[in-house]
């Protein structure tokens, strides 16, 4: 059963297996037809559980966890955005003991947004991959599933595991967040709003994760 539903350029990203061997795979999309347009791609493969896929807005990297639910840790891999092939080996990017979950990367690779939890608390994080220098954005919930902008000036989060939850919004350099909406559900990608400066966060369609399951 496929898991962890994520859009990617014409593709659906999802998790599928279990702890002892969970992968990501990809599969081509129609948006406008909703429906499957072609063979089912493996972007991972092997012993592990990989889990929680999050693609940059040019489809160019995929970052992802690997882990259980005691610990997990951040990785990534370049994509053709063409064809959704890997091209080149996964890249392990943060380490610990902690749960570092639902990546979000930046368009260019640099940065990668992410929620931080134990027992204790939670937090958004967002990472500069080369340095591994890193900002807490603000607290969270389990399960907040932050999501990058594609301008990589926003960080929208939701504000707890419930199907109705609202949305905020962060800036990514630190700030305070402001809630954009009620009851709307899970931030999946950045839409952009016409001519104007900004963006909106979008809501993964029903009928998508329906047709995954």
């Amino acid at each position: 059963m496929g898991r962890w539903l994520s859009p990617s350029p014409g593709g659906i990203l999802f998790a599928a297996g279990d702890l002892d061997s969970g992968n990501i795979y990809r599969v081509p999309f129609d948006s406008k037809s909703h429906k499957v347009s072609g063979d089912v791609s493996p972007i991972t493969v092997g012993a592990g559980y990989s889990f929680s896929p999050s693609a940059s807005q040019d489809g160019r990297i995929i970052a992802f966890d690997v882990g259980n639910n005691l610990t997990s840790n951040i990785w990534r891999v370049p994509i053709d955005a063409a064809n959704g092939k890997t091209t080149g080996e996964p890249v392990r990017v943060t380490s610990g003991l902690e749960v570092r979950n639902s990546p979000s990367p930046s368009r260019d690779g640099r940065r990668v947004v992410y929620l931080l939890s134990n027992p204790k608390m939670a937090e958004i994080r967002i990472r500069d991959v080369a340095s591994g220098k890193e900002l807490r954005l603000t607290e969270a919930k389990d399960w907040s599933a932050p999501v990058l902008s594609d301008d990589g000036t926003q960080v929208a989060y939701r504000s707890d595991q419930r199907e109705n939850s609202a949305i905020y919004v962060v800036p990514a350099d630190g700030g305070v967040p402001r809630k954009v909406c009620d009851a709307c559900g899970r931030p999946v990608e950045w839409r952009s709003a016409g001519r104007s400066c900004c963006s909106i966060p979008a809501v993964l369609r029903e009928e998508i994760a329906g047709s995954s399951t």
